[in-house]
């Protein structure tokens, strides 16, 4: 599903029952919202990218395991800063991107609102962000006309023999069509503003090395080191960490 207004239209999808929620492909919103919950059961792999992002498995956890997490594309672009929410009675497996469309890099920050798990563990890796400024080739609009008994067979934009050159022709938004294969690795900040466990709090670059896309973590969190004294924040990127836990003692491994 790919959503092509440039208007920032929303997408909501609820399950009240105790089935699973999962995605068989991918739900792309580039301007939007995603709304994801699910009453009973869990919520599933998939590809999820929009703006603004919504998950709760209210009886559940999001994603199965480390090896099945939710993929989670955060768009941000000019006046869109991003909002992402998870919220699971259990685990929460994540793998969080971020797509950035507008040119302003020093920009490069999604913000994360809250992840949380009422009775488990909160595991997020964290891909490299991507810079995706650059528009498909095409035009807005246009219609096919085919002349029966002449040899005319395209498009036209705004009228008919003669259209308007290419150049007063209106481009493809790249905030919602950009040539993906014209992207390139940026570094950036996850901001998580709240992030709590039962269990323990993962929060991991995918490629940590120095030569990798500079990835910066900050994080309040809130993990119970009470629960089998094994409660801890685990934390691994290339670039800067700020953790503040706001409840108790913070365990960092």
């Amino acid at each position: 599903m790919h959503a092509n207004s440039t208007a920032t239209p929303d997408i909501s999808i609820v399950s009240t029952s105790g089935s699973d929620v999962v995605l068989n492909g991918i739900i792309d919103n580039p301007l939007g919202q995603i709304e994801m919950i699910s009453a009973g059961g869990i919520i599933g792999s998939g590809i999820l990218r929009a703006n603004s992002i919504v998950l709760d498995a209210q009886n559940g956890r999001i994603g199965t395991s480390t090896a099945e997490r939710v993929n989670v594309d955060l768009v941000r672009s000019a006046g869109l800063p991003t909002s992402f929410t998870a919220t699971a009675e259990s685990d929460v497996f994540l793998r969080l991107s971020g797509r950035m469309r507008e040119d302003n890099v020093s920009q490069a920050t999604f913000d994360i609102d809250e992840v949380s798990s009422a009775t488990g563990s909160v595991d997020v890796l964290l891909q490299p962000s991507r810079l995706e400024v650059d528009p498909l080739d095409g035009f807005v609009g246009g219609l096919l006309v085919t002349v029966v008994k002449e040899p005319t067979n395209g498009f036209f934009y705004e009228r008919f023999r003669p259209d308007v050159p290419e150049e007063d022709r209106t481009p493809l938004d790249p905030r919602i069509f950009p040539d993906l294969t014209k992207a390139t690795n940026i570094e950036s900040t996850y901001d998580f503003a709240k992030t709590q466990a039962a269990g323990s709090i993962t929060i991991a670059a995918f490629f940590p090395a120095t030569t990798d896309p500079r990835i910066n973590i900050e994080a309040s969190t809130d993990v119970d080191s009470d629960v089998n004294n094994s409660g801890a924040v685990y934390v691994l990127t290339n670039g800067d960490i700020r953790v503040t836990e706001t409840a108790g003692s913070l365990r960092v491994v």
